[in-house]
């Protein structure tokens, strides 16, 4: 039997959330050392040991769900639960390395009962959504009463979504294949930002029903990394111009 998720114990910092039913908790991380990846994954594990084997959903799942090099992690913490994969993509779902229980689907339009799930992952899936309000709508009405829903996704007012914006998509994966990431052409899916902002997943997680939700702020770390120099102006540039927000790392709860 799983437990219910204790509440956190921090106050919220917006009073008319709270007023309308929504407790909302802000954090900003100056830390540009930590990957938001790794905030995610922090997040990830501190919920799943509240549950004894919970029901886990991660939507969008793709192939692998740690980075690529942590294999031995992600089998660690994928054993902690019931794991199901659910993702469009047929192809990359097909290889997933770790979740054997998968389904081919759409997060709008989720094939499994009402109550079915302690915990709901996303990583970087949210901004490829044409539709995100269904989406979160499928999501909480899958989630069990005291479940969370825990997702990362770029920051609509970071310098690299701002670029990213006005560039086609064939620049967009030729970038992202060898000159500032290495990823596989295949991986490489149009966005729309359309949940990028912490007004807008406020919005959406309150008109859904969420009780309370968490954001963590990132800082903007540069999308030149593999040229240290460079991508130090490159965040100096980004600050100059106000653009310093990196990913939004963020936990509802039902």
């Amino acid at each position: 039997m799983s437990k219910q998720v204790d509440a956190l114990d921090m106050e919220p910092l917006d009073d008319n959330a709270q007023d309308r039913g929504l407790k909302l908790i802000v954090n900003t991380s100056t830390d540009t050392g930590l990957h938001p990846h790794d905030v995610f994954i922090s997040k990830v594990v501190k919920r799943l040991s509240q549950w004894t084997q919970p029901d886990w959903l991660d939507v969008g799942c793709g192939w692998h769900f740690d980075w690529p090099w942590e294999l031995e992690r992600e089998k660690a913490l994928l054993c902690a639960a019931n794991v199901v994969g659910l993702d469009s993509d047929r192809q990359a779902i097909a290889r997933h390395r770790t979740i054997r229980n998968r389904t081919v689907g759409t997060i709008e339009r989720l094939p499994f009962a009402s109550r079915s799930f302690d915990i709901v992952t996303a990583s970087v899936v949210l901004e490829h959504l044409k539709y995100p309000a269904l989406a979160f709508a499928e999501i909480f009405r899958v989630l069990k009463c005291g479940g969370c829903f825990i997702f990362r996704t770029p920051s609509a007012r970071s310098y690299f979504v701002r670029v990213a914006r006005w560039l086609p998509q064939n620049l967009k994966v030729w970038l992202a294949t060898g000159i500032i990431q290495t990823r596989n052409p295949e991986d490489v899916y149009p966005a729309h930002y359309r949940v990028n902002t912490s007004e807008t997943i406020q919005e959406i997680c309150k008109i859904v029903g969420f009780r309370r939700i968490e954001i963590t702020v990132t800082k903007f770390r540069g999308i030149l990394g593999k040229v240290p120099a460079l991508a130090r102006v490159e965040r100096i540039g980004a600050s100059v111009l106000g653009m310093t927000e990196g990913n939004l790392v963020v936990e509802a709860l039902k």
